[in-house]
């Protein structure tokens, strides 16, 4: 206990009287971190806030990697049916500051008499023309020589104070009584 204190023991002399106490002396390197401190590892210099975020972000990360995991397995478990999508990383739109009354979008239907005609064949008006042709996920150039088919998403800019007597062309026709 004396030497933690950096004191020696009292050294007896061999003819019997004592040399006192002696100051120990250390090295430099015996000044820096003390032997009891390096046992305790690096957490000893950690602060209290690095060991919490070290402590979080384990728990964090096993978290998401286990629960992440299991969810098509505990779906399965729960008799939850789950379905995979096709990734569409594209789309195409644009920001307005207003409402545009103009715009309409449309969905060729089958049995309309849509289906089959080419645009410049339809009965549109003079006010109201397919800006766009969206098929099987494709944008197409809307031209008076594309044909349209059923699930063709159309694109149309119409008269806001027109008639919208278009809109029957894209719609199938209820079937007889």
């Amino acid at each position: 206990r004396g030497q933690a204190l950096g004191l020696q023991r009292h050294r007896f002399h061999p003819r019997g009287h004592s040399t006192g106490y002696q100051p120990r002396k250390r090295s430099c390197r015996q000044h820096s971190v003390p032997r009891r401190e390096l046992s305790n590892g690096v957490s000893a210099r950690l602060s209290h806030s690095q060991r919490i975020y070290d402590v979080v972000f384990v728990v964090v990360a096993f978290s998401v990697t286990v629960q992440g995991s299991l969810v098509p397995t505990v779906a399965r478990w729960c008799r939850i049916s789950m379905r995979s999508s096709a990734v569409e990383p594209w789309a195409l739109g644009i920001r307005l500051r207003h409402r545009p009354e103009s715009a309409q979008q449309v969905t060729v239907q089958a049995g309309s008499s849509a289906e089959g005609t080419a645009i410049a064949d339809l009965d549109l008006g003079e006010h109201v023309w397919i800006s766009f042709v969206v098929r099987d996920g494709r944008l197409l150039a809307a031209d008076g020589s594309t044909r349209l088919r059923p699930d063709d998403e159309l694109l149309l800019l119409a008269d806001p104070g027109g008639s919208d007597d278009w809109s029957r062309l894209f719609i199938s026709p209820p079937p007889p009584p």
